[in-house]
């Protein structure tokens, strides 16, 4: 039997039966050579439908209303845009710079010129670019090669201040105005100009890790569907819209940013896939309640929304995830469902932070009709290094359900529990 705390099932003592499942597999994959996580190839081509099929193919088009075409081994098909949960895998890159758009969006190139009005940069799939500078929230000048820190390092970017921030590699971090970024002689952005209590610093950006812009609230999330492109470089867009411009595919962000490209030099790019703001539903997007970590000694940490237990993105076999949530073991979330979907789908894994360690039970419970909770899926114990492990339970006619995270064999040693994709099909 599960301790009921509030009502609702908190960490049991014993694994129950499995009840309620309807799909469990081990993604396939192995090591990669050299060492190091990654799964197989065939899993970074997959097409995850909203029917539960997979298959392995490449993209190959994507027309102005969203719908997709593949070729596949043997054929091709198009898959409807409601029909696509997603293709492929982001991934994310150390190389500099790296620029922050105002929509989360990251976009790789080489700075020419920024100044108060609008940036300019190159770019090998984009060609010459000129931005507004109003859509930049920062840029990200030295990334860290680890993960984490240049995760946390991109939050900064994202935080609302009244003035202009510059964060340097010595770890002193300068408010004030930014001014210019000047080009040197041959062509480069050389010398970054910034004014802080009335006086002008001149700086190399190798200096500088990070530069962010000032702006009062958060660019609130678009209900309005979008694409969320990955490529190769590490970029990641928010497509609202796809145009066909002579032989030049053009991919709009909002009314001020366009990119054009031709369409074999933009699929050659692109490694992912995920629509948004359709009909699925990630779970990180809900009003959730009744998260509760209780601590196996004294800190406790909040409920990650597309983040791990520890702020990072969520991250399994070098893979970056963009949807998902992720606790700690002794934790539990409550997500409504409110009888309006079919399938809760998940992949389960313990976030690259956790290495070879780390050891997870997941647990998923699902609400009666006489206001109780019962056991739909429990987990084996998954470890660190491990592939994700996808699951799909039917929750036809379900209000509610409840995620739990339960320490493995090790207590709670980097047991850095990630759901990711954690969505509601309907």
């Amino acid at each position: 039997m599960s301790d009921r705390r509030d009502g609702q099932p908190f960490f049991p003592t014993r694994c129950l039966t499995r009840g309620g499942i309807l799909l469990l597999f081990a993604t396939i994959g192995g090591l990669a050579a050299g060492g190091g996580f990654g799964w197989a190839a065939e899993h970074d081509r997959t097409a995850r439908l909203r029917c539960g099929e997979t298959f392995v193919a490449t993209p190959i088009e994507i027309d102005e209303q969203g719908n997709v075409s593949f070729q596949t081994d043997s054929s091709s098909r198009t898959i409807p845009v409601e029909e696509l949960v997603s293709w492929g895998a982001f991934r994310d890159s150390d190389r500099a710079p790296q620029i922050v758009l105002r929509d989360g969006s990251w976009l790789g190139g080489e700075i020419r010129e920024l100044d108060a009005d609008q940036l300019r940069l190159e770019s090998l799939l984009w060609g010459r670019l000129s931005l507004p500078r109003e859509a930049i929230r920062g840029i990200l000048f030295n990334p860290s090669p680890d993960p984490l820190t240049r995760d946390l390092a991109r939050e900064q970017l994202l935080r609302p201040a009244r003035e202009d921030r510059l964060y340097l590699e010595n770890g002193d971090v300068l408010s004030g105005q930014f001014q210019q970024l000047q080009p040197s002689a041959d062509g480069h952005a050389d010398t970054l100009r910034f004014a802080t209590q009335g006086r002008p610093v001149l700086l190399a950006p190798e200096n500088v890790t990070s530069l962010a812009f000032r702006f009062d609230t958060p660019t609130p999330s678009s209900p309005e569907p979008r694409m969320m492109i990955g490529l190769r470089d590490g970029s990641r867009l928010f497509v609202r819209r796809f145009e066909t411009s002579g032989p030049l595919r053009r991919l709009l962000l909002d009314e001020r940013i366009a990119f054009e490209t031709d369409p074999a030099g933009l699929w050659s790019e692109v490694t992912s896939l995920q629509p948004l703001g359709g009909e699925v539903r990630y779970l990180s997007d809900l009003e959730l309640s009744g998260y509760r970590h209780i601590p196996l000694l004294q800190q406790t940490r909040e409920l990650g929304r597309d983040r791990n237990p520890r702020g990072g993105y969520l991250r399994s076999g070098d893979r970056l995830y963009l949807k998902g949530l992720g606790m700690p073991t002794a934790a539990r979330v409550v997500c409504p469902v409110q009888g309006n979907f079919r399938r809760f789908e998940a992949e389960l894994a313990l976030d690259d932070l956790a290495g070879k360690r780390g050891s997870v039970v997941f647990r998923v419970f699902l609400s009666d009709n006489a206001g109780g909770w019962e056991p739909a899926y429990t987990s084996p114990p998954i470890r660190g290094g491990e592939p994700p492990v996808s699951i799909a339970i039917d929750v036809t006619g379900v209000q509610a359900l409840v995620l739990l995270a339960e320490m493995g064999a090790w207590g709670d040693v980097r047991d850095y529990a990630n759901w990711l994709n954690a969505r509601l099909i309907p």
